[in-house]
C-alpha cells in the first residue's frame, strides 16, 4: 500500500514538473529534474529562466492583447445616414379612425 502511495506521489510530482517546465518552455527538463530529484527538482525547474521561444510567445500574446485593446478603443465614424423615403399616408380614415394619422417625415 505504501508503495502505491509513493508511486502516485511520484507521478504527481513528475506531472507538476512537466507543467512548470511547459510554462517555462522546458518540458523535458521539468520532467527529468522532477523525476530524479522530486520536490527539489520542482524548485529548480521553477527557478529556471524561460526559454527564448517561451519569452517570445509571451511577448506576442501581450502585444496581441494590446492591439485588441487599441482596436476596441479606436474611434470609428458613425455609419452613413441612409435615406428612407416617407411612406404614403393611407387614403382615408380607417374603420376605427375618425381622422387620418399625421404625416411623418
Amino acid at each position: 500500500m505504501e508503495l502505491l502511495l509513493a508511486l502516485i506521489g511520484w507521478a504527481l510530482i513528475v506531472t507538476a514538473g512537466y507543467f512548470i517546465g511547459k510554462n517555462k518552455g522546458r518540458e523535458v527538463a521539468g520532467v527529468i529534474l522532477a523525476a530524479l530529484l522530486g520536490l527539489i527538482g520542482l524548485v529548480i525547474v521553477a527557478c529556471l529562466p524561460r526559454s527564448r521561444a517561451a519569452r517570445m510567445a509571451v511577448q506576442a500574446q501581450e502585444q496581441r492583447q494590446y492591439d485588441i485593446q487599441q482596436a476596441e478603443a479606436a474611434w470609428y465614424p458613425p455609419p452613413p445616414a441612409y435615406f428612407y423615403p416617407p411612406q404614403p399616408a393611407p387614403a382615408g380614415p380607417g374603420p376605427n379612425q375618425s381622422e387620418p394619422p399625421p404625416r411623418q417625415w
